[in-house]
């Protein structure tokens, strides 16, 4: 689901970083003197699912060193 702008309403494509405040192209330029500060909604995205990648990779590490354990004993 996309995220809004939480002025307008509008598709999001900029969020403040850390924040759920979302804005789309034409509120971030008008209340934002610098849009390159504020994060893409589609690098978080990108961060999200890196986060979610590296969980999964971590969990069949953990789960291939207990089986290596056990199948030491």
């Amino acid at each position: 689901m996309p995220k809004k702008c939480i002025i307008c309403g509008a598709e999001a494509k900029f969020l403040i970083k850390g924040t759920s405040d979302y804005y789309c192209d034409e509120c971030a330029e008008e209340n934002f003197s610098d849009i390159s500060l504020l994060q893409t909604v589609e690098q978080k995205n990108k961060e999200e699912a890196g986060g979610i990648s590296e969980d999964i990779d971590n969990e069949f590490e953990d789960d291939s060193e207990d089986g290596s354990e056990q199948e030491e004993e």
